[in-house]
Parts: C-alpha cells; structure tokens; sequence
C-alpha cells in the first residue's frame, strides 16, 4: 500500500531514534570474523623453527584453513573421556597387520603354501600379541558392552581381511618389503626414510609420516618397482578432484618420498609400480553371490592406479585377465579397457610434479601465517564444517552456500586431468622418464 512507509523513511527513523541499534545493524552487515594475516615469525615461533608435520596435516589445511589453525597452531586440549575413536579403531588394524605381514614373509618358500586357514591362525596370533602388548589400549575395548562389540567386530573384519592380504600376495610376484614404514619419524633400529623436505622463502617444513606397506619387484634386468598401499577401515578410491584441491594428498606424497628418497633403502632408485588403497573389511552381500569367498576377493581388490605396463599388471597378479587383485579389465585382444586406472610413466611424473607443487602451497599458506575461515563444500553430504568441532568457535554460516570454498568442475578421468594441469603449467621432471 502506498500508506506504508518506504524503507528509506524506516531507515531515516531509526537513525534519528535508535543510533546505537542502527550503528549496530549496519556494522553486523560488513561484518566478517576472519582474522587478519599472521606474520611468518609468529608461526614459525610456534613450531619453535621446526615445522615437522605430517601430510594429513596438510590435507586439513585444505579441508579449511582455520580448522588447522585452532587445532594445530592454538592447539586447544580436548576433555579426555575413556571411548573407543575411529583412530584406536585404525591403530589396532595397523599394528595387528604389521605383525602378520611380518609373519607370513619369514620364509618366501612357506608363503605360497599358506592356506586361507593358515591366514586366519596367523591372524588370531597377531591380534592377541598385539593386545596383550597394547593393555592400556584394552581397557577403552573392555570398558562397555558397545566397546566389546566393536572389538569383536574388529577380529573378525582382520581375520576376514588375512584371506584377501594372503591372496592378493600369493597372486603375483610383488612382495611385502616395508611394513609401517616411517618417514622421518621412528626411534631405535627401525629402517626409515629421512623426512620429505620443502624449501620455501620463509622457512622449510619436513614432512613425516608412516606408510602402511610398500610392496617390491624386480624385473628381468634388475629394475625395482613399488606400490605403496594404504589400509582403509572402508572402501576409498582415488579421486582426482581432491588431490586437485589437495584434500587427498598422502599416498602420492608417501610415492614421491619413496622415488625421492627410497634408494636410501633399497640400495637403487625405485620405479612406481602402483598406488592403492585396502580396505581392511569382511563385506556382507545382500543377495546370493555365488562363492562368497570370490565374491568378497572382488570387493576387496586393490583401489588405485597401476602402471600401464604389461609386465608390472602380470606381477601384480598372474591371471591379470581375470583379476581379483586390480580393478583393470581386458578385451578379448588382451588390450586394457579404455578408463581402466592406468597411468603411464609420464602421467605418473606429471601427477607427482602437481602433488610437489601443491605441497608447497599450502606449505606456504601455514608458514606465511594465511588462515581464513574457508571450508571446502563438495555438496550437501560432503562439507569441512559437517563434523568440525570448532565450528563454536569460528561462527560459520553454514547455511549460506556462497560462503563454502565449492569444488566443482574437475574431472576425475586420468587422461583429462593430466591434460588439465598440463595446461597450467605441469610437467615431469622428478627423474621418473
């Protein structure tokens, strides 16, 4: 109605009649609660200049800024409360495996007359090492009736999983070579690799961490190939978009310290063979399918990218044309299916190059003091604030999609996304060619 007042005449009153609440209102519509830049020595301060940290750490970085900031730079100290977490969860899968990889690679002649049970006695005997070694852990375990679930399901998911470790294994003609490998981290005699350095202008940052297994072959004339696998508690893949935006970084920066780094080791430097994620899990099928052991041989296989070479895919697995160790498949001229996860050498550099690259950005957005409150939004299941437990704290508005950092619009192809960073300047000179 023309009766009413415009929002100009509104606006007039109030500044005439309510100052402080109009200051107030047209102060909270500029307002922002990022923080401003801290200066590089403050950070470096922090870290008392040794910034060694791990590559998840970088991947929270990228995950959202801020959430690194209160958790590593301010480092508040959480309420402790005796429950089983994901990570004891996760400890108890690597420390068991640990020991029965060790187990079943005493002797190579024994190792391929190992049955399924043999795999599963094994197994049983790394889970009671390891819990009567890990007593502190076991009252988390014991304390309620969930707790003891979990633990119960923890044992059969590990005594599952040793059927697959065995026979993928048994399969080809890579060999388990490091367990738990450490990089720049480890006491006592332990082998390790030396930290993974960055050299930035401000300062440099030694990257850690433990790779779960890496995995040897040696070919006709003396060259060595690894494949680094990483054990999961569920399915995961290798998405290209988030290493793209640097949210899945830690198997490629495990492979670029091994070639980098792993003559150290190996007494030669190595060729990459392959990356892979395991999951460590006893599948359940919702319908009948057939051999339920070769049903869950194919849930199970390895998930990552293999070399494009014949005779590194045939020592991945002997009966690579039916494979139940790689997902890669074959026409009937013997040739891989287009969209198959293989890279070639070239790629494989190509994709190290842009992971050394990325690495030292959010290398240099923590040293340079950089920590906006900028989380990532993949879509409405798939956001850094959707278990974040600082969100108290930064006050984001979640509700406002503009204010995410969207990922979008990157492929996932292999071919496409090699051509992708290869056209912002990518390219292969880590050695590998």
């Amino acid at each position: 109605s023309s009766d009413l007042p415009s929002w100009k005449e509104v606006y007039r009153w109030f500044s005439k009649n309510e100052v402080d609440l109009t200051s107030d209102l047209i102060e909270s519509l500029e307002y922002s609660n990022n923080g401003e830049r801290l200066d590089s020595e403050t950070i470096l301060n922090r870290f008392e200049h040794n910034l060694n940290m791990t590559v998840t750490k970088l991947e929270k970085y990228s995950e959202c800024p801020f959430k690194y900031f209160v958790e590593d730079i301010l480092r508040p100290k959480e309420r402790i409360i005796q429950k089983v977490e994901f990570y004891d969860i996760g400890n108890e899968h690597h420390d068991v495996i640990e020991d029965y990889i060790n187990s079943i690679m005493k002797d190579e002649d024994l190792l391929l007359k190992l049955t399924r049970d043999d795999a599963r006695a094994l197994m049983k005997e790394s889970i009671e090492k390891i819990r009567k070694r890990e007593n502190l852990r076991n009252l988390a375990f014991e304390s309620t009736k969930r707790n003891k679930y979990i633990q119960r399901k923890m044992e059969r998911v590990l005594l599952s999983s040793s059927e697959v470790i065995l026979f993928q294994i048994q399969s080809g003609e890579f060999r388990p070579r490091f367990s738990e490998l450490n990089i720049g981290m480890g006491k006592g005699d332990k082998i390790k690799l030396d930290p993974y350095i960055i050299t930035l202008d401000k300062g440099t940052i030694k990257l850690r961490g433990k790779i779960d297994r890496v995995d040897t072959y040696k070919d006709e004339v003396g060259e060595e190939y690894i494949r680094i696998i990483d054990y999961k508690s569920s399915k995961k893949r290798i998405e290209l978009k988030d290493l793209y935006e640097g949210l899945q970084l830690q198997l490629f920066v495990y492979l670029l310290a091994m070639v980098d780094r792993g003559a150290s080791i190996l007494g030669s430097k190595p060729k990459v063979g392959g990356l892979y994620y395991f999951a460590v899990d006893d599948p359940i099928f919702d319908q009948e399918v057939g051999d339920p052991y070769e049903a869950k041989l194919k849930e199970l296989r390895l998930s990552g990218y293999t070399l494009n070479d014949s005779r590194i895919i045939k020592a991945m697995d002997l009966d690579y044309e039916n494979s139940n160790v790689l997902s890669v498949r074959f026409t009937k001229a013997g040739l891989p299916y287009s969209g198959s996860p293989l890279l070639d050498e070239e790629q494989f550099g190509i994709l190290l190059d842009f992971v050394q690259d990325k690495v030292k950005d959010i290398s240099s957005g923590i040293i340079n003091g950089d920590f906006p409150i900028l989380p990532y939004k993949k879509n409405r299941n798939d956001d850094a604030c959707r278990y974040c437990d600082y969100k108290s704290i930064c006050m984001f508005d979640t509700t406002n999609d503009d204010m995410y950092r969207n990922i979008k619009g990157v492929t996932n192809k292999p071919a496409e996304f090699i051509h992708l960073i290869k056209s912002k300047g990518g390219s292969s000179d880590n050695g590998m060619d």
